[in-house]
Formats: structure tokens, sequence, C-alpha cells
């Protein structure tokens, strides 16, 4: 893990007007280093899927500043959104978001296909990290025919493929069973050990701290609190 900030938010702020000012996110201000695990985590309502919407450049703030990998990500226009998007961020979500009529190997090699990369490329950075998450037997199955732990391994493996600046992942054990649960934090685990990969997760289930250098609690819309772990 290095002293580098790979993602940083200052006096963060999104407001929904339902009548008066409703913040969704208030005054939320976090970094987070490269090659860490970060949770934020709390209950349902208290603004942690919002949050990562605006990290992602999927919502604007109404003020505060959001910087990644160094670059202020606050007055892209959409193309430079989604430049940046394609670029720098993978995603992981709750319910896996594959694409029905490609296959497994196909859903994991769009993105590098999208930013341009050579087939070759394409082809032997999807197969490898499909053998990683231990799908290279079912890499040519289509979602459906795959369990929900295994669409998420290839969702996992999806947004590793272009070398991303950090994952951001929306409650992507909410879906699973514990057993599976476990299996795809420990792909977490591993990635963020071999590649050096950062992510950052949100989760209601706060027993997945063990696994975070990071814990951010919010609450309501605000930080309650971050808490610095030795990951495991």
């Amino acid at each position: 893990m290095s002293e580098v900030t790979i993602l940083k938010t200052e006096n963060l702020n999104k407001a929904f007007f339902l009548g008066e000012a409703v913040y969704a996110v208030n005054n939320v201000s976090f970094e987070v280093m490269q090659g860490e695990i970060c949770l934020v985590v709390g209950p349902s309502g208290s603004g942690k899927s919002t949050l990562l919407s605006l990290i992602g450049g999927l919502d604007r703030p109404i003020s505060g500043e959001i910087l990644i990998d160094g670059k202020s990500i606050i007055n892209l226009n959409e193309d430079q959104l989604a430049l940046m998007r394609r670029r720098s961020i993978g995603y992981v979500f709750q319910f896996f978001n594959l694409i029905p009529h490609l296959s497994a190997l196909e859903n994991v090699e769009l993105p590098m296909s999208i930013a341009g990369k050579s087939r070759k490329e394409v082809r032997e950075r999807a197969t490898f990290l499909l053998e990683e998450v231990g799908l290279g037997p079912r890499m040519h199955h289509k979602p459906n025919q795959l369990s929900g732990g295994e669409q998420q391994r290839v969702a996992i493996a999806r947004s590793l493929v272009n070398h991303p600046a950090v994952v951001l992942a929306d409650e992507p054990t909410g879906n699973l069973d514990s057993k599976t649960r476990d299996l795809v934090i420990d792909l977490f685990a591993r990635f963020n050990k071999t590649e050096g990969q950062t992510f950052v997760i949100i989760t209601h289930d706060e027993s997945l701290a063990r696994y975070a250098h990071r814990v951010v609690r919010l609450k309501d819309g605000k930080i309650e609190e971050i808490v610095l772990n030795k990951a495991s």
C-alpha cells in the first residue's frame, strides 16, 4: 500500500428537494490511499449508494470536490465523465449487471474492447481474470447458465479488466448467501494483494470490516467516524 491518495472527497453535498432540501450526502470528506480496501458502512438510507454514484460520476453533487487519481471530476462534461469512468473506475453491483446475450468471457472483454485495446490483449486479460476467479471452465457460459455467485465473480473480473485506479462496489454481497459472500470478499482481498487494486465497497454488513484498511461509517448522510485497520 502506498502513500498516494487515489480518491478524495472534500465537503461533498447532495440534496434532494422534496418541498425542502433533504441531504443524502452532507458535507462528506474522506480519502482513500492507493492499494487500500475502504469499506463504507451504514444502515439503509444513510447515503452510501448516493455517495458511490457521486464518486463514480454517475450523479453530480450540489457542492464539494471529488478527486480521482489526483484529478477533479466535478467540472467534467458528460463525454469527459464517460471517458474517466472507462479509464479509471471499475464497477461491481449487487445485481451483477451482466449483458445476458454475451458469454462470461465476452462480458469481461467488453470494457477493454470499448477502450480500444488489441484483440489479443483483450482475450489474454479477460481469460486470465476469469481463471483467477475460478471460472476458466465456464467462461463460455451465458449469465443465465451461471449461479449468482458465479455471475458476481464475472462482474469482479469485468471490473478489473482495464486496471482501474479504483473499483467501486455497491452492496456486492447483498444478494448472496454467506458462503458465497465470503468467497467474493476473499476475491477482493486477493486482488488487493496481488494487483495492488484499490476498492471502495459499500455495504450494510459490518462483519466485512475485518477485510478493510479503512472503514467509513455513515449515518443520515454524514460521516460518523473513520476507522483505520490493518486488513487481514
